[in-house]
């Protein structure tokens, strides 16, 4: 039959089958590999150099916060009254409003010497105390007249004086509104009467400018109230008991901070034109250890503030656990040094600006810090110095005449939080300001260790608006 196939005979395809060899299959496989391996590289390098950015970006952004966080201390410091005195002699004659420690080692390291276990800077690095009305008001306070007596004095029997040298106590009492009717928020002042804060009390001469004294508030015999400003409402005023001077403790050191030599008031403060709470706050490189047990582990600093009395030593507070607190208050991370540099009216860069010869220059600065008017940037500056004070000084008594702060300068060196790659070593920094880097110890900025990090240093120049 015609289209029929004989019986017997198989099917076969004339087709050749289709497949790849193993050859083909090894090269694609290959290629493959590589082509993932080449992503992965990539892929890991895009890691690395995101991660390092954000590392940067927040070593960077830590150091900004250090600076608008001094920046905001600089710029008040001296608020209240206070004057800059000569800032290169042991206090009062060391900077009541601006201080500066530099290259702290040993007991100079300890942040609070009155507080058992006070936080320590690390070696090395400067500590800035800044002082001066921060958190609350500065109180117009009133004359004294036929009916109301604002402000009491006594000497140390405590009999009633006139006479503002001879004063050991006395008491004052500011109102709610002040002499201009404007309010005045009296709460922080009830607040250290309610706690027993010894406070330190700036009070501002209304006779001549310039003269202040800071004497300790006495909460016991102080009283939130006081009917001296309207005697149908006690409320609308308090009533500051305060010692000037004598007591062997808390207010012979804040008398330290006044222009006085003697043991009481300035003589042209038989009025207080102003009163305010005085504070002190210490700007340090804190010293942490990855293991706290360990001195020789790993160094992870923080920038910290704390607040203390003035000129006392004591962190601020009436609890321990708000002095601990006070001591140790973080600012940024990754902080490994802190240096700060003075601006003076000396005489080494050419003349100095207030003494009014023709030879006044602006300050300068030399290349390698000697020789200029910048205290603090090269390490033999000797701020013991008599260059130190402004020319012509010699016959002034009153010692914020005798040398001119016109700028504060702050650099700062941070850290990333992890090294970089297995072979990254930073260039050594050699120094920052007056000290002088060695790399010999693993907390120095220029050891292997500490090189095998990125850093970022930033300087600030600040100029001083109460000083």
């Amino acid at each position: 039959m015609n289209g029929s196939r004989p019986c017997g005979h198989e099917f076969r395809s004339t087709h050749r089958e289709v497949g790849f060899s193993l050859l083909e299959v090894l090269i694609a496989l290959a290629i493959s590999v590589a082509l993932l391996v080449a992503v992965l590289t990539l892929f890991d390098r895009n890691s690395q150099i995101a991660r390092l950015e954000a590392e940067m970006t927040e070593t960077q952004q830590s150091v900004r916060a250090v600076h608008l966080e001094v920046a905001r201390a600089l710029r008040s410091a001296g608020r209240g009254g206070l004057v800059q005195n000569t800032p290169v002699k042991r206090l009062p004659h060391l900077g009541v409003a601006i201080e500066v420690a530099s290259n702290v080692a040993g007991a100079d390291r300890v942040v609070a010497p009155a507080l058992a276990g006070s936080p320590e800077a690390v070696a090395g690095t400067d500590i800035l105390r800044a002082r001066g009305v921060f958190s609350s008001p500065v109180y117009q306070s009133h004359d004294n007249d036929d009916a109301r007596t604002f402000l009491v004095l006594r000497d140390a029997s405590g009999t009633f004086t006139q006479d503002p040298t001879l004063a050991r106590e006395g008491e004052l009492h500011l109102c709610a509104l002040s002499p201009a009717g404007f309010p005045q928020p009296l709460d922080p002042l009830r607040e250290a009467i309610r706690t027993g804060s010894e406070e330190a009390i700036v009070l501002a001469s209304s006779a001549d400018l310039g003269e202040y004294a800071v004497v300790k508030l006495v909460p016991g015999s102080s009283a939130p109230t006081s009917a001296v400003c309207n005697p149908a409402d006690p409320n609308g005023g308090v009533k500051l008991s305060f010692t000037v001077s004598g007591d062997g403790g808390r207010a012979d050191r804040y008398h330290e901070l006044s222009p006085s030599g003697g043991a009481g008031l300035p003589s042209s403060l038989t009025s207080v034109a102003y009163a305010a709470i005085l504070e002190e706050y210490a700007y340090y490189v804190r010293e942490i250890r990855e293991d706290p047990g360990q001195a020789g582990s790993p160094l992870m600093p923080r920038f910290s503030r704390a607040r203390l009395y003035p000129n006392t030593g004591s962190a601020w507070g009436t609890d321990a656990a708000t002095q601990e607190s006070s001591v140790a208050m973080d600012v940024a991370d990754d902080i490994f040094d802190f240096q700060v540099t003075l601006g003076l009216d000396s005489a080494q860069g050419g003349g100095a600006i207030a003494d009014g010869s023709a030879a006044a220059q602006p300050l300068y600065e030399s290349a390698d810090g000697q020789g200029d008017d910048w205290l603090f940037n090269s390490d033999q500056d000797d701020p013991a110095a008599p260059v130190w004070d402004r020319p012509g000084s010699a016959g002034l008594t009153k010692p914020w005449l005798r040398a001119g702060l016109y700028y504060v300068r702050i650099s700062t060196l941070g850290r990333g939080g992890r090294p970089g790659a297995s072979k990254y070593q930073a260039a050594a920094l050699g120094s920052l300001e007056d000290r002088a880097y060695d790399g010999l110890s693993d907390d120095d900025p220029d050891s292997p260790i500490q090189r095998r990090y990125h850093r970022w240093v930033l300087s600030t120049t600040f100029d001083l608006r109460n000083l």
